[in-house]
């Protein structure tokens, strides 16, 4: 009997660990894509721009631009189907085919992108003045969230997972180009918060409130020293009109469940004072779908047992961010102000 009872907890202690093993690689996976962007005559192109989307419904995943060579590379891609769009000024967008990335598969390296020259006759010229959504300049790259359709229905913590070089873990850490140690501003102001606590901040601050994100791989000597794993400020949208103004914004967004976000802006502004203030409230219903089937086989082949799980976690996120200030300028080179956000 203590033989077959020391065998029997044996056997659960090898289930326990398979199991807790096959659920740490499951959340753990994450896959990596490689490629490079060439010319007609096979040199790399710089700066352009190269998007990975989701096959089921072409939704952004991860944007990112290219180095001098034009290599560029996607880290932390999760188990699915993709494709990468290429697009960048003075030639034509390219669409890549379908690839998938699984645990079979977790690294791939895509054959070169060759790109065409886009050639066009014009009958009449209409000047238009838009920003890019990447802009890549001399010492930063800046994502222009403003008006763009990646802000509809996300967080600025969606857009800053999706932007060139920046990666968020599973445990709400922040780095850039591989680098830890990160230091988030908002406004040019440092938030000195945990990992923890920023990540609650972004999840509870609107896309539609993010004029433009700047990522300072390269920090100049004006900067702590401490941010030299890189910078990243997120700046809110200030509405310079004289005068009282006011905007009301909702967006929407559904998947498997929905997701609301809805903001209120005020603002005052003469020759000297700014007074400003705005409310937003995010709703957002996320879940953790985890399925697992294993067989445990005896070295002859027979089946010792088997085992099955079905995990299913709903994760509500209510979020409530109301902001006020007021800004007085006695000259021009000079403001003075004051914020209070809760």
């Amino acid at each position: 009997m203590r033989i077959r009872y020391s065998r029997m907890k044996l056997y659960l202690v090898f289930l326990f660990v398979t199991v807790f093993c096959g659920f740490a690689d499951a959340q753990s996976l994450s896959g990596r894509v490689s490629t490079k962007i060439i010319d007609e005559h096979s040199k790399g192109v710089d700066g352009a721009t190269v998007s990975l989307l989701n096959v089921k419904d072409s939704s952004l995943v991860k944007v990112n631009i290219t180095e001098q060579n034009g290599s560029v590379s996607f880290e932390q891609v999760k188990a699915g189907s993709y494709l990468l769009s290429v697009s960048t000024v003075g030639y034509k967008k390219v669409s890549t085919q379908s690839f998938n990335i699984n645990k079979d598969n977790p690294q791939l390296t895509l054959a070169d992108i060759k790109l065409e020259t886009g050639k066009m006759q014009l009958s009449e010229v209409n000047v238009q003045a838009r920003k890019p959504f990447i802009e890549k300049q001399i010492d930063r790259i800046v994502v222009n969230v403003n008006n763009s359709i990646v802000s509809a229905g996300s967080t600025a913590l969606d857009v800053l997972s999706r932007s060139p070089g920046v990666l968020v873990n599973q445990n709400d850490d922040i780095s850039m180009k591989g680098k830890q140690g990160v230091i988030v501003m908002i406004d040019g102001k440092p938030t000195n918060l945990s990992s923890t606590d920023l990540a609650n901040l972004l999840r509870s601050t609107p896309a539609n409130s993010i004029d433009k994100i700047e990522l300072i791989t390269n920090p100049s000597s004006k900067y702590d020293a401490a941010g030299s794993a890189g910078i990243i400020n997120i700046k809110l949208k200030k509405d310079l009109r004289y005068g009282t103004n006011g905007t009301f914004s909702v967006s929407a967004g559904q998947g498997v469940y929905g997701k609301l976000n809805t903001g209120l802006n005020l603002n005052y502004r003469n020759n000297k004072i700014n007074i400003f203030g705005n409310y937003n409230y995010t709703y957002r219903e996320g879940f953790n779908h985890l399925v697992l089937d294993r067989e445990f086989l005896h070295p002859d082949g027979s089946l010792v047992g088997a085992y099955s799980q079905d995990n299913y976690l709903k994760l509500p996120i209510y979020s409530n961010l109301a902001k006020a200030g007021m800004d007085y300028s006695p000259s021009k080179n000079t403001t003075i102000g004051i914020v209070l956000q809760v």
